[in-house]
């Protein structure tokens, strides 16, 4: 079974999620990146491997684009962007954005999450 991992890029940062042993080609990862957005940029490169850890080596999965223009837009989007390899389909990967300005503080970020 596949043990993949993703690793996503803005610009010169890459930023690593936890590999998901045995997880085959359905993977859950329950893990989270973050980035700081710089003003105009709204693709977040995306790459999927698999850790082949007898071999100590990565095979490339599959490779896409993540457009941000909607989680920059509303706070939030949740959808499935697709993978390639070597120009064929490669999968999908289902993403939960979230997108918090630099401009709202904690404090008023929390506020707006009152308990009922």
């Amino acid at each position: 079974k596949q043990s993949p991992f993703a690793v996503f890029r803005i610009g010169g940062v890459a930023k690593r999620i936890k590999t998901a042993h045995r997880g085959g080609q359905q993977p859950m990862w329950d893990d989270q990146v973050n980035f700081p957005v710089p003003e105009g940029i709204t693709k977040v490169g995306m790459q999927v491997f698999n850790e082949d850890q007898i071999n100590r080596r990565e095979e490339l999965l599959g490779e896409g684009e993540v457009d941000i223009k909607t989680v920059l837009s509303t706070g939030e989007d949740d959808a499935y962007f697709p993978l390639t390899l070597q120009g064929q389909k490669a999968g999908d990967v289902c993403l939960e954005l979230t997108f918090y300005p630099a401009t709202v503080s904690v404090i008023e970020h929390n506020r707006d999450k009152r308990c009922s």
